[in-house]
C-alpha cells in the first residue's frame, strides 16, 4: 500500500526549522531508509513510501531544536496485514453456538440451501417472554375501591334495622293524609275521618317515630365505632 505522512509547524518559529527536517523510515525487518520530506505549503512537509512487505512501518521526522543536543523525533506508525489474514474466512463456530444458546436461537451453515434451512421458522425455539408492569392497573383498582371502602365505613346497618328502614321508605313514598295544597271542591264532599282510620294513622306515626329512633341509634353506634378505630 501507498502511505503518505505530513509534518506541520504550529508556530512561526517552527516554520523556519521545517525545511531542514529529515525523515527516516524503519521497515518491518528492522532496516532503515531515508524518507524524503518535500515542502507542500506554508509550514507543511509531506513524505510518502510504498509498503512492499507486510508488518509494521515506522516513519520518524527529526527536527533540529536550537540549543538542544539532539534533534526532536516525531514518530508515526502504520501496519500492513499479512495476506493469509485476509484469506481467513471461516466462522467462529464456538462463539456462534454460545450466542445462539444464550439468545434462544439456532446456528445455520452456509452449506445448507436457503429453502432447507428454515431461516424464519420458530419450531424448536423457546418463546421469548418479557416482564410487564401491572402498577397502572393496581392504581385504577385502588381508585375504584376507595369510595366503596369509605361508604362501607360510614354506613353501618344491622339485620334488626331492616324493618325500620322498610317502614321509613314506605312512609316517604306514601304520604299520609291529603296534601296541604289540595282543597276539596265545592261539588265534592270531604271524606269523614272515622275513629278506626284515625287509630291506624296514629299507629303508623308511632311506627315511623320508632323506626327513626332506631336509625338514629344505629348511626350513633357507627360513629362510636369509627372513633374507637
Amino acid at each position: 500500500g501507498h502511505v503518505e505522512v505530513s509534518l506541520e509547524a504550529l508556530t512561526e518559529a517552527a516554520q523556519s526549522r521545517l525545511p531542514v527536517a529529515r525523515g527516516v523510515l524503519m521497515a518491518p525487518d528492522g532496516t532503515s531508509r531515508p524518507l524524503d520530506l518535500q515542502p507542500a505549503g506554508p509550514g507543511r512537509a509531506v513524505g510518502s513510501w510504498v509498503m512492499d512487505a507486510p508488518g509494521e512501518w515506522v516513519a520518524v521526522a527529526l527536527v533540529d531544536e536550537p540549543g538542544a543536543e539532539a534533534p526532536i523525533a516525531l514518530r508515526v506508525a502504520t501496519a500492513q496485514a499479512w495476506p493469509d489474514e485476509d484469506r481467513a474466512r471461516h466462522a467462529n463456530v464456538a462463539a456462534l453456538t454460545h450466542l445462539a444458546e444464550a439468545t434462544g436461537g439456532r446456528v445455520h451453515t452456509l452449506a445448507a440451501e436457503p429453502h432447507d434451512a428454515a431461516l424464519f421458522s420458530r419450531e424448536g425455539l423457546d418463546r421469548l417472554t418479557a416482564p410487564a408492569t401491572i402498577w397502572p392497573w393496581l392504581v385504577i383498582a385502588a381508585a375504584v375501591l376507595l369510595p366503596i371502602d369509605v361508604a362501607v365505613r360510614r354506613l353501618v346497618l344491622r339485620r334488626s334495622d331492616a324493618p325500620g328502614v322498610a317502614v321509613a321508605r314506605g312512609v316517604q313514598r306514601t304520604p299520609v293524609g291529603p296534601p296541604m295544597s289540595a282543597s276539596p271542591s265545592a261539588g265534592t264532599p270531604a271524606a269523614p275521618v272515622t275513629p278506626a282510620r284515625q287509630h291506624d294513622e296514629d299507629a303508623l306515626d308511632a311506627d315511623t317515630a320508632e323506626a327513626m329512633d332506631r336509625l338514629r341509634a344505629a348511626r350513633r353506634r357507627g360513629r362510636a365505632q369509627e372513633e374507637d378505630l
